[in-house]
Protein backbone atom coordinates (compact mmCIF):
# COMPACT_ATOMS: atom_id res chain seq x y z
CA UNK A 1 0.00 0.00 0.00
CA UNK A 2 3.36 1.89 0.50
CA UNK A 3 5.10 3.54 -1.84
CA UNK A 4 8.27 5.03 -1.84
CA UNK A 5 8.68 8.45 -3.99
CA UNK A 6 12.02 10.65 -4.14
CA UNK A 7 11.44 14.29 -5.00
CA UNK A 8 12.85 17.43 -5.25
CA UNK A 9 11.69 20.37 -2.55
CA UNK A 10 10.30 21.81 -5.58
CA UNK A 11 8.14 18.89 -6.79
CA UNK A 12 7.35 18.65 -3.17
CA UNK A 13 5.47 21.86 -2.92
CA UNK A 14 3.54 21.49 -6.25
CA UNK A 15 2.39 18.05 -5.58
CA UNK A 16 0.93 19.54 -2.28
CA UNK A 17 -0.70 22.03 -4.11
CA UNK A 18 -1.68 19.91 -7.45
CA UNK A 19 -3.41 16.74 -5.55
CA UNK A 20 -4.30 17.96 -1.70
CA UNK A 21 -7.67 19.01 -1.02
CA UNK A 22 -8.83 18.59 2.61
CA UNK A 23 -4.74 18.97 3.67
CA UNK A 24 -3.66 21.72 1.95
CA UNK A 25 -1.60 24.27 4.02
CA UNK A 26 -3.66 27.16 5.56
CA UNK A 27 -6.84 24.76 5.76
CA UNK A 28 -8.34 25.41 8.63
CA UNK A 29 -10.97 23.36 11.13
CA UNK A 30 -12.53 25.39 14.46
CA UNK A 31 -14.00 23.76 16.69
CA UNK A 32 -16.95 25.83 18.62
CA UNK A 33 -17.79 23.86 21.97
CA UNK A 34 -20.77 24.77 23.82
CA UNK A 35 -21.10 22.91 27.11
CA UNK A 36 -25.05 23.48 28.09
CA UNK A 37 -25.29 23.14 31.96
CA UNK A 38 -28.64 22.02 33.85
CA UNK A 39 -29.95 25.83 33.99
CA UNK A 40 -27.76 29.00 33.29
CA UNK A 41 -25.59 29.59 30.43
CA UNK A 42 -23.03 27.40 28.45
CA UNK A 43 -19.70 27.61 28.74
CA UNK A 44 -18.05 28.02 25.29
CA UNK A 45 -13.97 27.27 24.12
CA UNK A 46 -12.37 27.15 20.39
CA UNK A 47 -10.30 24.36 19.44
CA UNK A 48 -8.47 24.02 16.12
CA UNK A 49 -6.25 21.86 13.71
CA UNK A 50 -5.12 23.39 10.76
CA UNK A 51 -2.72 22.19 7.95
CA UNK A 52 0.52 24.08 8.47
CA UNK A 53 3.13 22.87 6.34
CA UNK A 54 4.76 20.15 4.57
CA UNK A 55 6.91 17.75 4.57
CA UNK A 56 9.04 14.94 3.28
CA UNK A 57 9.36 12.14 5.18
CA UNK A 58 10.88 8.74 4.14
CA UNK A 59 10.49 9.87 0.79
CA UNK A 60 6.72 11.00 1.12
CA UNK A 61 5.42 13.91 0.91
CA UNK A 62 3.51 14.55 4.30
CA UNK A 63 1.34 17.69 5.51
CA UNK A 64 1.43 18.78 9.03
CA UNK A 65 -1.56 19.45 11.23
CA UNK A 66 -1.14 21.86 14.41
CA UNK A 67 -4.07 21.13 17.09
CA UNK A 68 -4.71 24.35 19.26
CA UNK A 69 -3.73 21.86 22.10
CA UNK A 70 -2.89 18.20 22.82
CA UNK A 71 -5.75 16.18 22.11
CA UNK A 72 -8.34 19.00 21.60
CA UNK A 73 -10.68 15.54 21.70
CA UNK A 74 -10.09 12.32 20.85
CA UNK A 75 -6.62 10.93 20.42
CA UNK A 76 -5.61 13.51 18.56
CA UNK A 77 -1.52 14.25 19.27
CA UNK A 78 -0.31 18.23 18.94
CA UNK A 79 1.37 17.31 15.70
CA UNK A 80 -0.11 14.92 13.08
CA UNK A 81 1.28 13.99 9.76
CA UNK A 82 -1.01 13.40 7.11
CA UNK A 83 -0.54 12.72 3.50
CA UNK A 84 -3.32 12.30 0.93
CA UNK A 85 -2.71 9.96 -2.75
CA UNK A 86 -5.20 9.10 -5.18
CA UNK A 87 -8.39 9.50 -3.30
CA UNK A 88 -6.95 8.89 0.17
CA UNK A 89 -5.55 10.10 3.02
CA UNK A 90 -2.64 8.18 5.05
CA UNK A 91 -1.94 8.76 8.67
CA UNK A 92 2.10 8.68 9.87
CA UNK A 93 1.92 6.30 12.49
CA UNK A 94 4.44 7.18 16.00
CA UNK A 95 7.38 5.29 14.69
CA UNK A 96 7.65 7.45 12.01
CA UNK A 97 7.70 4.63 9.58
CA UNK A 98 4.88 2.93 8.81
CA UNK A 99 1.28 4.21 8.16
CA UNK A 100 -2.28 3.51 8.17
CA UNK A 101 -5.16 4.15 5.82
CA UNK A 102 -7.95 6.91 7.45
CA UNK A 103 -10.29 8.01 4.50
CA UNK A 104 -10.49 6.05 0.84
CA UNK A 105 -12.86 8.38 -0.84
CA UNK A 106 -13.25 5.90 -4.04
CA UNK A 107 -16.25 4.32 -4.16
CA UNK A 108 -15.17 0.65 -3.83
CA UNK A 109 -17.83 -1.71 -1.56
CA UNK A 110 -15.88 -1.49 1.57
CA UNK A 111 -12.11 -0.95 2.88
CA UNK A 112 -10.40 -1.62 6.37
CA UNK A 113 -9.52 1.22 8.71
CA UNK A 114 -7.21 1.59 11.69
CA UNK A 115 -9.31 3.15 14.02
CA UNK A 116 -8.81 5.11 17.33
CA UNK A 117 -11.71 4.59 19.89
CA UNK A 118 -12.40 7.15 21.97
CA UNK A 119 -13.86 4.76 24.57
CA UNK A 120 -11.24 2.28 24.86
CA UNK A 121 -8.37 4.88 24.40
CA UNK A 122 -6.79 2.02 21.56
CA UNK A 123 -6.30 1.29 17.89
CA UNK A 124 -8.64 -1.25 16.57
CA UNK A 125 -8.98 -2.28 13.39
CA UNK A 126 -12.62 -1.68 11.82
CA UNK A 127 -14.84 -1.93 8.11
CA UNK A 128 -15.58 0.97 6.60
CA UNK A 129 -18.93 -0.03 4.38
CA UNK A 130 -20.19 2.56 1.68
CA UNK A 131 -23.26 1.93 1.51
CA UNK A 132 -23.91 4.90 -1.31
CA UNK A 133 -23.57 8.27 -2.45
CA UNK A 134 -25.52 11.15 -3.37
CA UNK A 135 -26.08 14.99 -3.48
CA UNK A 136 -27.80 17.46 -0.50
CA UNK A 137 -29.42 20.60 -0.70
CA UNK A 138 -27.84 22.29 1.69
CA UNK A 139 -29.45 25.04 3.82
CA UNK A 140 -27.58 27.78 1.60
CA UNK A 141 -28.96 26.46 -1.47
CA UNK A 142 -25.95 24.84 -2.68
CA UNK A 143 -25.18 20.92 -3.35
CA UNK A 144 -23.03 18.93 -1.77
CA UNK A 145 -21.86 15.46 -3.00
CA UNK A 146 -21.63 12.99 -0.22
CA UNK A 147 -20.88 9.63 0.30
CA UNK A 148 -23.06 7.88 2.85
CA UNK A 149 -20.97 4.96 4.91
CA UNK A 150 -20.82 2.69 8.79
CA UNK A 151 -18.00 2.07 10.57
CA UNK A 152 -18.59 -1.58 11.58
CA UNK A 153 -16.68 -2.96 14.75
CA UNK A 154 -15.67 0.87 16.33
CA UNK A 155 -16.26 0.17 19.89
CA UNK A 156 -18.37 2.39 20.19
CA UNK A 157 -22.14 3.30 21.45
CA UNK A 158 -22.64 4.57 17.49
CA UNK A 159 -21.49 1.09 16.02
CA UNK A 160 -22.72 0.83 12.25
CA UNK A 161 -24.11 4.29 12.80
CA UNK A 162 -24.28 6.09 9.01
CA UNK A 163 -21.80 8.95 8.51
CA UNK A 164 -21.20 11.47 5.88
CA UNK A 165 -18.08 11.82 3.82
CA UNK A 166 -17.56 15.00 1.73
CA UNK A 167 -14.22 15.22 -0.20
CA UNK A 168 -14.13 19.11 0.26
CA UNK A 169 -14.36 18.88 4.20
CA UNK A 170 -13.90 14.95 5.72
CA UNK A 171 -16.96 13.37 7.87
CA UNK A 172 -19.92 15.90 8.42
CA UNK A 173 -21.03 14.85 11.43
CA UNK A 174 -20.49 16.04 15.24
CA UNK A 175 -17.59 15.21 16.08
CA UNK A 176 -15.80 13.57 12.67
CA UNK A 177 -13.51 14.94 11.17
CA UNK A 178 -11.02 12.25 10.87
CA UNK A 179 -12.09 8.79 11.68
CA UNK A 180 -8.73 7.85 13.04
CA UNK A 181 -7.99 10.35 14.99
CA UNK A 182 -10.52 9.28 17.88
CA UNK A 183 -13.84 8.68 17.35
CA UNK A 184 -14.02 12.12 16.50
CA UNK A 185 -11.67 15.49 17.02
CA UNK A 186 -14.60 16.66 19.46
CA UNK A 187 -16.62 14.88 22.37
CA UNK A 188 -19.98 13.90 20.18
CA UNK A 189 -21.88 14.81 23.99
CA UNK A 190 -21.45 17.97 24.04
CA UNK A 191 -22.63 20.15 21.46
CA UNK A 192 -20.14 21.22 18.43
CA UNK A 193 -20.36 23.68 15.95
CA UNK A 194 -17.70 22.93 13.28
CA UNK A 195 -16.55 25.84 11.28
CA UNK A 196 -14.25 25.09 8.39
CA UNK A 197 -11.49 27.63 6.38
CA UNK A 198 -11.13 25.33 2.96
CA UNK A 199 -9.30 25.95 0.12
CA UNK A 200 -10.43 29.67 0.09
CA UNK A 201 -14.09 28.47 -0.39
CA UNK A 202 -16.86 31.03 0.24
CA UNK A 203 -19.26 29.74 2.61
CA UNK A 204 -20.42 26.07 2.93
CA UNK A 205 -23.53 25.65 5.09
CA UNK A 206 -24.37 22.72 6.64
CA UNK A 207 -27.51 21.85 8.86
CA UNK A 208 -25.45 21.23 12.41
CA UNK A 209 -22.35 22.31 11.29
CA UNK A 210 -21.02 25.64 9.68
CA UNK A 211 -17.77 25.99 7.82
CA UNK A 212 -17.53 29.47 6.58
CA UNK A 213 -15.01 32.24 6.14
CA UNK A 214 -14.12 33.87 8.98
CA UNK A 215 -14.99 37.50 8.21
CA UNK A 216 -18.73 35.82 7.75
CA UNK A 217 -20.88 35.50 10.93
CA UNK A 218 -22.18 31.94 11.83
CA UNK A 219 -25.83 31.13 11.14
CA UNK A 220 -25.55 28.02 12.70
CA UNK A 221 -28.50 26.83 14.75
CA UNK A 222 -28.54 27.10 18.40
CA UNK A 223 -28.47 23.32 19.62
CA UNK A 224 -29.63 24.93 23.07
CA UNK A 225 -33.27 25.71 22.10
CA UNK A 226 -33.64 22.32 20.09
CA UNK A 227 -31.71 19.48 22.12
CA UNK A 228 -33.55 19.64 25.56
CA UNK A 229 -35.87 17.46 24.84
CA UNK A 230 -36.46 15.39 27.78
CA UNK A 231 -37.78 16.86 31.42
CA UNK A 232 -36.72 16.85 34.72
CA UNK A 233 -33.41 17.14 34.32
CA UNK A 234 -31.83 16.41 36.92
CA UNK A 235 -34.09 13.61 38.18
CA UNK A 236 -34.86 10.76 40.77
CA UNK A 237 -36.44 8.72 38.28
CA UNK A 238 -38.90 9.35 36.16
CA UNK A 239 -38.29 11.32 33.36
CA UNK A 240 -40.64 12.64 30.20
CA UNK A 241 -39.86 12.96 26.80
CA UNK A 242 -41.44 15.94 24.89
CA UNK A 243 -43.81 15.13 21.83
CA UNK A 244 -41.79 14.93 18.81
CA UNK A 245 -38.58 12.74 19.92
CA UNK A 246 -38.58 9.56 20.12
CA UNK A 247 -36.11 7.83 22.90
CA UNK A 248 -32.85 6.05 21.23
CA UNK A 249 -30.46 4.92 23.39
CA UNK A 250 -29.09 5.61 27.24
CA UNK A 251 -25.20 5.41 28.07
CA UNK A 252 -23.23 6.07 30.81
CA UNK A 253 -19.55 7.69 31.48
CA UNK A 254 -17.56 5.01 29.86
CA UNK A 255 -19.69 4.62 26.80
CA UNK A 256 -21.84 1.33 28.18
CA UNK A 257 -25.11 1.00 26.91
CA UNK A 258 -28.07 1.01 29.81
CA UNK A 259 -31.37 -0.89 29.82
CA UNK A 260 -34.09 0.82 30.97
CA UNK A 261 -38.05 0.48 30.73
CA UNK A 262 -40.15 3.21 29.55
CA UNK A 263 -43.83 3.28 28.49
CA UNK A 264 -45.37 5.84 26.08
CA UNK A 265 -42.99 8.84 26.64
CA UNK A 266 -42.21 8.29 30.39
CA UNK A 267 -38.72 6.80 30.83
CA UNK A 268 -38.05 5.27 34.24
CA UNK A 269 -34.29 5.21 35.46
CA UNK A 270 -34.65 4.99 38.71
CA UNK A 271 -32.18 1.77 39.26
CA UNK A 272 -29.68 3.94 37.90
CA UNK A 273 -26.59 5.13 40.26
CA UNK A 274 -26.51 8.67 40.76
CA UNK A 275 -24.52 10.52 38.11
CA UNK A 276 -24.77 11.72 34.67
CA UNK A 277 -26.13 9.97 31.72
CA UNK A 278 -26.15 10.56 27.85
CA UNK A 279 -29.68 9.83 26.46
CA UNK A 280 -29.73 9.75 22.66
CA UNK A 281 -33.20 11.13 20.82
CA UNK A 282 -34.53 11.38 17.52
CA UNK A 283 -36.83 14.29 16.45
CA UNK A 284 -39.64 12.22 15.21
CA UNK A 285 -40.37 14.65 12.19
CA UNK A 286 -37.01 16.05 10.73
CA UNK A 287 -35.12 12.67 11.68
CA UNK A 288 -32.29 14.30 13.49
CA UNK A 289 -30.17 12.93 16.35
CA UNK A 290 -29.93 14.93 19.70
CA UNK A 291 -27.83 13.72 22.69
CA UNK A 292 -28.57 15.16 25.93
CA UNK A 293 -26.81 14.93 29.16
CA UNK A 294 -29.41 13.83 32.11
CA UNK A 295 -28.34 13.94 35.72
CA UNK A 296 -29.62 10.97 38.34
CA UNK A 297 -29.51 12.03 41.77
Amino acid sequence: MKTTIFLSLFMVFTLGKANAQILEIGNKWIFDTKDYFISGPYSEKFDSIEVVADTLINGQVYFQLFASQVSPCGLFREVEYLREEDDKIYRLNEDGMSENLMIDFTNQPSYNMTFASGFTQSEIQTTVINDSTGTEILPSGDRIDLTYQRIINNSSYDDGAVYKLSKEIGYLGQGMLFPDIGTGLCDPYIFVNLRCQISGNDTIRLTDLDCYEPSKRSSTKDFGKEKLGVYPNPTYGPIMIKNGYELVSIHNLTGTKMSFSSSSKALNISSFPKGMYFLTVKSENAGRIYVNKIFKL
